[in-house]
C-alpha cells in the first residue's frame, strides 16, 4: 500500500504548484460561404497553311482550334469573316472555304448557328479543314487573309 505525504501535497497546493481543475466553455456559430461561378471560354488558334496551289487541283489543309470552357458551359464556334477570300499580288483574290468536317461538306458558320458543344473545363481541340477549289486563275505570289474565330457562349 502506498503512503502519501499529505503535508507535501498541501504545501504544493498552497504555493499554487497544483492547478485547480478548469472547466472549458465553448460557444459556436454558423456562417454562410457563397460563391458565384461564371461560365468562361478561352480560344487559341494555329495558322492554316495551305500547300502550293497551281490551279489545276483542289488543295486542302488542316488546323486545330483549342477551346477551353468551364465545365458544363455550352458554346458554338464560328467565323464572321466574309468573304473567305485571300488577297495576293496586285489585289488578286483567291477563294477558299473553311469546314468543320474532313469531307469538307459542313462549312464553318458565319454566325452562331453552328454545332452546340459543351465545355468540360479542359482544352477541347476542334479540327478545322480548309479547301482552295481548283480552276482559279490567279497571279503567282503569296496570298493571305486574317480570319476572326469566335466562341459564342
Amino acid at each position: 500500500m502506498a503512503k502519501y505525504d499529505f503535508r507535501l501535497l498541501a504545501c504544493a497546493a498552497a504555493l499554487g504548484l497544483v492547478a485547480p481543475a478548469v472547466q472549458a466553455t465553448q460557444v459556436s456559430a454558423t456562417m454562410s460561404v457563397n460563391a458565384t461561378v461564371v461560365g468562361a471560354c478561352v480560344i487559341s488558334t494555329v495558322p492554316l497553311n495551305f500547300p502550293v496551289y497551281n490551279g489545276s487541283a483542289e488543295v486542302t489543309a488542316l488546323t486545330t482550334l483549342s477551346v477551353t470552357c468551364s465545365n458544363g458551359q455550352t458554346y458554338r464556334v464560328f467565323s464572321p469573316t466574309t468573304p473567305r477570300r485571300m488577297v495576293g499580288p496586285g489585289g488578286a483574290l483567291l477563294d477558299y472555304g473553311l469546314f468543320t468536317n474532313v469531307g469538307r461538306t459542313t462549312a464553318l458558320p458565319f454566325d452562331a448557328t453552328g454545332t452546340l458543344r459543351t465545355g468540360n473545363g479542359f482544352t477541347q481541340n476542334i479540327d478545322l479543314f480548309g479547301s482552295i477549289p481548283a480552276n482559279q486563275t490567279v497571279a503567282a505570289g503569296s496570298y493571305s487573309q486574317t480570319v476572326t474565330i469566335v466562341v459564342d457562349f
